[in-house]
């Protein structure tokens, strides 16, 4: 057998085309924005329950879980801001 480093630990991850998947495109960049998008919708989803406010509480969930799904930091801060832009129209329609 032909064992390369690493091979013994190789991650669900990592795609069969190219050696490269999710863990590789980890960057400190990446890891503080989605802690930060996260924790923004963790805030919208805790306050959006107990105020009963559904645009809040939707928002809350989708920011929670859509970074987990998104590899990009440009295109995770572009929904996020978009997702706001939603709440805040929503917000002042009277939602």
């Amino acid at each position: 057998m032909n064992f390369t480093p690493g091979s013994l630990f190789a991650s669900p991850f990592v795609s069969v085309i190219g050696g490269t998947g999710f863990l590789s495109d980890l960057t400190a960049g990446y890891l503080i924005a989605s802690l930060f998008i996260s924790g923004i919708g963790a805030f919208l989803f805790i306050y959006g329950k107990k105020q009963e406010r559904i645009p809040h509480f939707t928002a809350g969930v989708v920011m929670s879980v859509y970074p987990f799904f998104i590899t990009g930091v440009a295109w995770m801060i572009i929904i996020a801001v978009a997702i706001l832009a939603g709440l805040t129209y929503l917000v002042r329609a009277g939602y």
